[in-house]
Protein backbone atom coordinates (compact mmCIF):
# COMPACT_ATOMS: atom_id res chain seq x y z
CA UNK A 1 0.00 0.00 0.00
CA UNK A 2 0.91 3.26 -0.70
CA UNK A 3 1.77 5.38 2.38
CA UNK A 4 0.19 8.89 3.56
CA UNK A 5 0.62 12.49 1.70
CA UNK A 6 1.96 15.02 3.51
CA UNK A 7 -1.06 17.44 2.53
CA UNK A 8 -0.26 20.40 0.58
CA UNK A 9 -3.92 21.33 -1.14
CA UNK A 10 -3.35 24.84 -0.44
CA UNK A 11 3.29 22.90 -0.45
CA UNK A 12 3.01 20.39 -1.80
CA UNK A 13 5.15 18.77 -0.42
CA UNK A 14 5.53 15.09 -1.13
CA UNK A 15 6.59 13.26 2.04
CA UNK A 16 7.24 9.84 2.61
CA UNK A 17 4.09 8.71 2.04
CA UNK A 18 1.42 10.78 3.68
CA UNK A 19 -0.32 13.40 1.84
CA UNK A 20 1.10 16.98 3.75
CA UNK A 21 -2.42 18.60 3.18
CA UNK A 22 -2.42 22.04 2.27
CA UNK A 23 0.92 23.15 3.50
CA UNK A 24 1.82 26.99 3.03
CA UNK A 25 -1.51 28.98 3.36
CA UNK A 26 -0.93 33.12 2.37
CA UNK A 27 -1.87 35.94 4.20
CA UNK A 28 -4.68 38.35 3.02
CA UNK A 29 -4.08 41.51 4.61
CA UNK A 30 -7.32 43.68 4.93
CA UNK A 31 -5.64 47.08 4.39
CA UNK A 32 -4.57 48.45 1.00
CA UNK A 33 -1.85 46.14 0.79
CA UNK A 34 1.16 47.85 -0.76
CA UNK A 35 2.19 47.55 -4.32
CA UNK A 36 5.63 45.38 -3.53
CA UNK A 37 3.13 42.95 -1.55
CA UNK A 38 0.32 42.68 -4.23
CA UNK A 39 3.21 42.00 -6.83
CA UNK A 40 4.85 39.50 -5.22
CA UNK A 41 1.35 37.28 -4.59
CA UNK A 42 0.95 37.97 -8.08
CA UNK A 43 4.26 36.48 -9.24
CA UNK A 44 4.07 33.41 -6.98
CA UNK A 45 1.20 33.01 -8.51
CA UNK A 46 2.12 32.47 -11.83
CA UNK A 47 5.48 30.56 -10.40
CA UNK A 48 7.88 33.66 -10.51
CA UNK A 49 8.96 32.58 -7.15
CA UNK A 50 12.83 34.20 -6.90
CA UNK A 51 10.82 37.58 -8.14
CA UNK A 52 8.28 37.00 -5.45
CA UNK A 53 10.70 36.72 -2.79
CA UNK A 54 12.39 39.97 -3.83
CA UNK A 55 9.15 41.57 -3.79
CA UNK A 56 8.30 40.45 -0.42
CA UNK A 57 11.71 41.57 0.99
CA UNK A 58 10.92 45.16 -0.40
CA UNK A 59 7.48 45.22 1.36
CA UNK A 60 8.90 44.01 4.23
CA UNK A 61 11.97 46.80 3.99
CA UNK A 62 8.79 49.50 3.15
CA UNK A 63 7.43 49.26 6.40
CA UNK A 64 10.93 49.04 8.38
CA UNK A 65 11.31 45.21 8.98
CA UNK A 66 7.37 45.41 10.50
CA UNK A 67 5.02 43.43 8.08
CA UNK A 68 3.67 40.23 9.56
CA UNK A 69 1.82 39.29 6.50
CA UNK A 70 4.89 39.20 4.19
CA UNK A 71 7.20 37.48 6.20
CA UNK A 72 4.43 35.03 6.44
CA UNK A 73 4.26 35.01 2.44
CA UNK A 74 7.64 35.18 1.84
CA UNK A 75 8.18 31.99 4.43
CA UNK A 76 6.04 30.10 2.42
CA UNK A 77 7.92 31.19 -1.14
CA UNK A 78 11.25 30.11 0.32
CA UNK A 79 9.76 27.26 1.58
CA UNK A 80 8.62 26.14 -1.92
CA UNK A 81 11.69 26.67 -3.03
CA UNK A 82 13.38 24.41 -0.42
CA UNK A 83 15.16 27.17 1.64
CA UNK A 84 13.75 25.87 4.91
CA UNK A 85 15.57 27.30 7.44
CA UNK A 86 15.03 30.61 5.86
CA UNK A 87 11.51 30.19 5.73
CA UNK A 88 11.63 29.30 9.29
CA UNK A 89 13.44 32.29 10.23
CA UNK A 90 10.89 34.51 8.40
CA UNK A 91 7.44 32.36 9.68
CA UNK A 92 9.13 33.16 13.42
CA UNK A 93 9.85 37.04 13.05
CA UNK A 94 5.68 36.74 11.14
CA UNK A 95 4.89 35.17 14.80
CA UNK A 96 6.60 37.37 16.89
CA UNK A 97 5.10 40.74 15.29
CA UNK A 98 1.56 39.21 15.13
CA UNK A 99 1.46 36.07 18.08
CA UNK A 100 -2.42 35.69 16.87
CA UNK A 101 -1.39 34.92 13.54
CA UNK A 102 -2.94 31.18 13.09
CA UNK A 103 -1.63 30.86 9.33
CA UNK A 104 2.23 31.81 10.33
CA UNK A 105 1.59 28.91 13.74
CA UNK A 106 0.48 26.57 10.55
CA UNK A 107 2.84 27.45 7.83
CA UNK A 108 6.03 26.78 10.68
CA UNK A 109 4.38 24.00 11.93
CA UNK A 110 4.48 22.57 8.53
CA UNK A 111 8.50 23.96 8.25
CA UNK A 112 9.08 22.09 11.07
CA UNK A 113 7.10 18.97 9.96
CA UNK A 114 9.46 18.82 6.29
CA UNK A 115 12.77 19.52 8.61
CA UNK A 116 12.02 16.26 10.73
CA UNK A 117 11.21 18.70 13.98
CA UNK A 118 7.87 16.79 14.99
CA UNK A 119 7.65 18.31 18.48
CA UNK A 120 7.81 21.76 16.85
CA UNK A 121 5.32 20.79 14.32
CA UNK A 122 2.49 19.62 16.77
CA UNK A 123 3.16 22.51 18.65
CA UNK A 124 2.47 25.20 16.23
CA UNK A 125 -0.43 23.13 14.63
CA UNK A 126 -2.67 22.99 18.15
CA UNK A 127 -1.77 26.96 18.37
CA UNK A 128 -3.35 27.05 15.02
CA UNK A 129 -6.35 25.31 15.56
CA UNK A 130 -6.34 27.26 19.18
CA UNK A 131 -6.66 30.77 17.08
CA UNK A 132 -8.64 29.61 14.62
CA UNK A 133 -11.64 26.42 15.89
CA UNK A 134 -13.65 25.01 13.67
CA UNK A 135 -12.41 26.47 10.68
CA UNK A 136 -8.63 25.00 10.10
CA UNK A 137 -9.32 21.70 8.34
CA UNK A 138 -5.03 21.53 7.02
CA UNK A 139 -3.73 22.27 10.30
CA UNK A 140 -6.28 19.13 11.25
CA UNK A 141 -5.17 17.15 8.62
CA UNK A 142 -1.14 17.41 8.79
CA UNK A 143 -1.48 16.69 12.59
CA UNK A 144 -3.51 13.36 12.03
CA UNK A 145 -0.46 12.68 9.56
CA UNK A 146 2.05 13.36 12.14
CA UNK A 147 -0.17 11.16 14.67
CA UNK A 148 -0.38 8.70 11.97
CA UNK A 149 3.78 8.55 11.61
CA UNK A 150 3.77 7.96 15.15
CA UNK A 151 1.59 4.74 15.42
CA UNK A 152 -1.28 6.70 17.08
CA UNK A 153 -4.00 5.54 14.48
CA UNK A 154 -6.70 6.38 16.27
CA UNK A 155 -5.57 10.23 16.76
CA UNK A 156 -4.77 10.76 13.71
CA UNK A 157 -8.12 9.06 12.46
CA UNK A 158 -10.14 11.49 14.73
CA UNK A 159 -7.82 14.15 13.39
CA UNK A 160 -8.53 13.31 9.41
CA UNK A 161 -12.32 12.88 10.24
CA UNK A 162 -12.28 16.55 11.67
CA UNK A 163 -10.20 17.93 8.43
CA UNK A 164 -13.37 16.40 5.84
CA UNK A 165 -15.80 17.67 8.32
CA UNK A 166 -14.77 21.21 8.56
CA UNK A 167 -13.66 21.10 4.97
CA UNK A 168 -17.21 19.99 4.15
CA UNK A 169 -16.54 17.03 2.71
CA UNK A 170 -14.16 18.68 -0.09
CA UNK A 171 -10.75 17.73 1.01
CA UNK A 172 -9.30 14.48 -1.61
CA UNK A 173 -5.96 14.25 0.62
CA UNK A 174 -7.67 14.47 4.03
CA UNK A 175 -10.35 11.09 2.65
CA UNK A 176 -6.91 9.42 1.44
CA UNK A 177 -5.22 9.57 4.53
CA UNK A 178 -8.10 8.67 6.54
CA UNK A 179 -8.57 5.45 3.95
CA UNK A 180 -5.27 4.81 4.65
CA UNK A 181 -5.56 5.21 8.61
CA UNK A 182 -8.53 3.18 8.37
CA UNK A 183 -7.26 -0.26 6.50
CA UNK A 184 -4.52 -0.39 8.89
CA UNK A 185 -6.59 -0.71 11.52
CA UNK A 186 -8.68 -3.34 9.41
CA UNK A 187 -11.81 -1.19 8.47
CA UNK A 188 -11.31 -2.28 4.84
CA UNK A 189 -14.68 -1.40 3.65
CA UNK A 190 -14.92 1.83 5.15
CA UNK A 191 -10.96 2.68 3.91
CA UNK A 192 -12.73 2.05 0.12
CA UNK A 193 -15.23 4.22 0.59
CA UNK A 194 -12.71 7.23 1.71
CA UNK A 195 -10.13 6.25 -1.80
CA UNK A 196 -13.59 6.45 -3.51
CA UNK A 197 -13.93 9.86 -2.30
CA UNK A 198 -10.61 10.76 -2.89
CA UNK A 199 -10.68 9.80 -6.35
CA UNK A 200 -13.98 11.45 -6.92
CA UNK A 201 -12.65 14.79 -5.80
CA UNK A 202 -9.07 14.92 -7.56
CA UNK A 203 -9.50 12.24 -10.19
CA UNK A 204 -5.54 12.16 -11.54
CA UNK A 205 -4.38 11.24 -7.29
CA UNK A 206 -2.33 7.89 -8.37
CA UNK A 207 -2.45 7.10 -5.25
CA UNK A 208 -5.62 7.13 -4.06
CA UNK A 209 -6.08 5.11 -7.43
CA UNK A 210 -3.62 2.40 -6.36
CA UNK A 211 -4.85 1.65 -2.63
CA UNK A 212 -8.25 1.62 -3.83
CA UNK A 213 -6.98 -1.42 -6.07
CA UNK A 214 -4.69 -3.29 -2.69
CA UNK A 215 -8.61 -2.55 -0.60
CA UNK A 216 -10.55 -4.27 -3.17
CA UNK A 217 -8.41 -7.05 -3.68
CA UNK A 218 -7.86 -7.53 0.15
CA UNK A 219 -11.70 -7.98 -0.01
CA UNK A 220 -11.65 -10.66 -2.72
CA UNK A 221 -12.92 -7.89 -5.19
CA UNK A 222 -10.61 -8.97 -7.83
CA UNK A 223 -12.59 -7.80 -11.13
CA UNK A 224 -13.01 -4.26 -9.23
CA UNK A 225 -9.58 -4.52 -7.94
CA UNK A 226 -8.01 -4.92 -11.61
CA UNK A 227 -9.55 -2.03 -13.14
CA UNK A 228 -8.68 0.16 -10.00
CA UNK A 229 -5.46 -1.05 -11.14
CA UNK A 230 -6.16 0.10 -14.74
CA UNK A 231 -6.94 3.85 -13.18
CA UNK A 232 -3.69 3.68 -11.60
CA UNK A 233 -1.47 3.11 -14.14
CA UNK A 234 -3.64 6.08 -16.70
CA UNK A 235 -3.17 8.84 -13.78
CA UNK A 236 0.18 7.99 -12.82
CA UNK A 237 2.92 9.65 -14.91
CA UNK A 238 5.13 6.97 -16.62
CA UNK A 239 4.66 4.67 -13.22
CA UNK A 240 8.07 2.93 -12.31
CA UNK A 241 5.95 -0.41 -10.83
CA UNK A 242 3.83 -0.44 -14.04
CA UNK A 243 5.59 -3.81 -15.11
CA UNK A 244 4.83 -4.74 -11.52
CA UNK A 245 1.18 -3.69 -11.86
CA UNK A 246 0.05 -4.66 -15.02
CA UNK A 247 0.98 -8.03 -13.79
CA UNK A 248 -1.13 -7.75 -10.73
CA UNK A 249 -3.85 -7.08 -13.38
CA UNK A 250 -3.74 -10.29 -14.62
CA UNK A 251 -3.30 -12.40 -12.01
CA UNK A 252 -6.80 -10.50 -10.24
CA UNK A 253 -8.26 -10.98 -13.74
CA UNK A 254 -7.35 -14.74 -13.60
CA UNK A 255 -8.78 -15.17 -10.30
CA UNK A 256 -11.85 -13.40 -11.35
CA UNK A 257 -12.22 -16.03 -13.90
CA UNK A 258 -11.43 -14.08 -16.95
Amino acid sequence: MKRFHLTTKRLAAAAAGLALMSVFAFAQIQEAAHGHFERAKQMTAEGKLQDAVVEYRKAIDSRNGNFAEARNNLGMVLGMLGDMQAAIRELKIAIEQNSEYAEAHYNLGVAYSLTDNFEGAERELLIAIKQKPGEFPEAHGNLGILYANRGETARAITEFKIAVEQAEGIYPEAHYNLGIALFTTGKVEASVEEFKDAIEQSERFPEAHYNLAIALARLGRNEDAASAFESYLKAAVDPKDGEEVRSRISELRRAAGR
